[in-house]
């Protein structure tokens, strides 16, 4: 009678024991959500890429069309870049911050221009911007966020729009100085978009 034992493996046997277990430990942490997310991601960075490289010509067909697009792009793209990161997906909230971003894109394309119409210095534009610009922006997004999440508006202005202000003010003055003081009308909401994609990312790499 042959008693079952187990043998030790030496030499090449072993190296391919060894192998096999890295690839099933690497195979264990593969996630295949994860990677439709990035190639998600890619093809929205690449829409990005196309408003913007197209910009201009977007808004030949209607002058809110072009901050329309990329508006709700870029926020879209936003907020993957943070489910990304913190390995979660909630269609919902895609579809919540295209919205807002469509809707921030329209109410910041008209805001610039009213600046640029009736605000003639430059630093007076800044100002205009960052004391009222800021707060009723940051307000919008408050009340939007209660419409579509069912809140109570009193607790959200304070606790959200609070922390909202307190972020907003760490990045927008510097861009808005920026803006208004040296950049185009055509420029400026596109900068907009571009910071707020890397601002989000960042806080949500913080928080």
């Amino acid at each position: 009678m042959v008693e079952n034992s187990v043998l030790p493996v030496h030499g090449k046997e072993s190296e391919k024991i060894s192998e096999l277990k890295v690839t099933s430990g690497d195979y264990e942490d593969y996630n295949p959500i994860r990677e439709r997310f990035s190639y998600a991601i890619a093809c929205q960075l690449f829409l990005v890429y196309l408003i913007f490289l197209y910009y201009e010509h977007i808004n030949l067909v209607h002058p809110l069309l072009a901050g329309l697009l990329l508006g709700g792009q870029s926020s879209c793209m936003a907020q993957s870049l943070n489910q990304y990161y913190h390995k979660t997906y909630s269609f919902n909230k895609h579809v919540k911050f295209y919205i807002w971003g469509t809707l921030n894109g329209l109410f910041t394309t008209v805001w610039i221009h009213i600046l640029f119409t009736y605000v003639e210095h430059p630093m007076y534009r800044f100002l205009v911007d960052q004391s009222i610009g800021t707060g009723l922006f940051q307000f919008m997004f408050v009340l939007f966020n209660c419409v579509w999440e069912r809140a109570d508006l009193i607790t959200q202005l304070k606790t959200t729009y609070v922390s909202a202000l307190k972020y907003s003010y760490m990045i927008w003055p510097a861009i808005s100085f920026l803006s208004f003081n040296y950049l185009t009308p055509e420029v400026i909401f596109p900068l907009n978009c571009f910071c707020n994609l890397i601002f989000t990312f960042v806080l949500a790499i913080l928080t």
